[in-house]
């Protein structure tokens, strides 16, 4: 499954989780969407609020859900869509899963996804010899790997995106 993240800033819980997305890589339209309240005295840097726009963030505020709740529902979406034990596809694995590890680990006391988890940047590099600074989503758009769906900062759009590079990039 791909999994993508929007939060904060760098680190929970200073830093908010504020939304997470997630499909099944070879059935896209198997999906998850959550909105999350930030949490009380959290922070929100600069840079998130540029790039995730104010709307956004009020939005999470005013209506997104409690963290247990939103976590809870992850929790049994993984359960009950995701086939075998959930193994994330992710664009950036080591900030997007540890944002996601915290607030399970948190709130329901474990995190359902264990240490599994494939860091799309990495796969790429290793699969094509590629340098760390070859990764970035333009320079694999760039190399021929172009998806239709766009990376927007909206967690279930880029959620999408990355399952569908990953499958683009599986292929050859």
């Amino acid at each position: 499954m791909s999994i993508d993240a929007e939060y904060g800033g760098p680190i929970a819980p200073k830093y908010s989780l504020l939304s997470i997305g997630a499909c099944l890589v070879y059935r896209p339209e198997v999906q998850f969407y959550v909105e999350i309240k930030p949490l009380e005295g959290s922070i929100i840097t600069d840079s998130a609020r540029n790039v995730l726009g104010e709307q956004f963030i009020q939005k999470c505020t005013t209506t997104g859900l409690e963290p247990l709740v939103a976590m809870t529902r992850f929790a049994e979406w993984l359960e009950k869509k995701v086939p075998g034990r959930p193994i994330g596809v992710f664009f950036n694995k080591a900030s997007d899963w540890m944002q996601i590890a915290w607030y399970f680990h948190h709130f329901l006391g474990y995190c359902p996804l264990g240490i599994n988890g494939i860091d799309l940047k990495d796969y790429y590099m290793g699969k094509f010899n590629k340098e760390w600074r070859e990764t970035s989503k333009k320079a694999i758009h760039e190399a021929g790997f172009v998806t239709v769906n766009k990376h927007n900062h909206n967690a279930l759009a880029d959620a999408l995106e990355q399952g569908e590079l990953f499958r683009l990039i599986r292929k050859v």
